[in-house]
């Protein structure tokens, strides 16, 4: 799925077509941007559940790994480990088998049971440690880092849908100047036959090879390495200054942002102050013509 949405992106979005494809072209590349998200969301997910089922099975093996097997007692020789029916320790016994054990004990497909921890019934303390290990170790990992999973996921998800306008126009730009390499000239299957710029780029190698190994090309190799190492520390002061002038930018941008709203906030206020004032006045004029008129009808006794 995740190859077919690539291809599909890169083929709709490098085609001259109308509205509709550009349309599909913009969900398919942040469709493909969001799953590369989610699979490095899922990579570190990994990683954890990794230390984490490394730390039970540490703990387990180091409880139960001491005992030795009683030739008696022990099952079939076929009958061992995670898939015999007959509930023994023997699945603790090793660090693959209690390896084996908590990762199918996740599907509960791990045909060992809560009271397998129990070794015998003179030792109810190194029992009760086996099964509030392999309960706590079910709680974390089906419990704790499921959700995490899902969660983790989900927030990938909403960060490129939030911002996928952004996240599309950076991905078109950098599918787009992946065609301006110096990559074959033509397109499978026909870049199989060598073209003339192939024979010419071989022939220039080659002189340039033999050229090197005499004193005077010895001279201009070590040059041109300096000159590249040159040319790189140039390369990345330049790039320090870009970065740090988009950064400038960014700043200025959102303090003039940030200006403009507080003067608006201020204009704003200063108007509700001038409306106020000329109510005032208006108010003041309608009752004092009102008490006027009232003292001339009425005089005073």
């Amino acid at each position: 799925l995740f190859c077919f949405i690539i291809g599909q992106a890169q083929v709709v979005v490098t085609s001259r077509s109308e509205d509709g494809n550009l349309a599909h072209a913009r969900v398919l590349l942040c469709s493909q941007i969001s799953v590369g998200q989610m699979l490095q969301e899922f990579g570190k997910f990994l990683g954890l559940f990794l230390l984490v089922l490394i730390s039970f099975t540490i703990g387990l093996t180091q409880l139960y790994g001491k005992d030795q097997k009683d030739p008696a007692k022990s099952p079939a020789k076929d009958c061992e480990g995670i898939f015999c029916q007959q509930q023994s320790n023997d699945a603790f016994h090793t660090f693959m088998g209690t390896c084996y054990a908590l990762f199918w004990y996740i599907f509960s497909l791990a045909h060992v049971a809560l009271f397998v921890t129990r070794i015998n019934y003179t030792e109810e303390l190194r029992s009760f440690v086996g099964a509030l290990i392999v309960g706590t170790y079910n709680i974390v990992v089906v419990i704790v880092l499921t959700k995490l999973l899902v969660a983790m996921l989900h927030k990938s998800f909403r960060q490129i849908a939030n911002h996928e306008d952004k996240e599309w126009k950076f991905a078109r730009a950098k599918l787009w100047l992946s065609y301006f390499d110096d990559k074959c000239t033509l397109p499978p299957p026909f870049n199989i036959l060598p073209s003339p710029k192939t024979v010419c780029y071989l022939l220039t190698s080659m002189s340039k090879w033999i050229c090197s190994h005499t004193s005077t090309g010895k001279v201009k190799r070590q040059n041109s390495l300096k000159e590249w190492r040159n040319l790189k520390r140039k390369r990345d002061e330049n790039y320090q200054k870009i970065m740090c002038c988009l950064v400038h930018r960014y700043l200025t941008s959102t303090r003039q942002k940030m200006q403009s709203t507080d003067q608006a906030t201020v204009e704003n206020l200063n108007d509700l102050r001038q409306d106020l004032s000329k109510f005032r006045n208006e108010m003041r004029d309608l009752l004092g013509f009102r008490t006027s008129k009232y003292a001339m009808f009425y005089p005073r006794s």
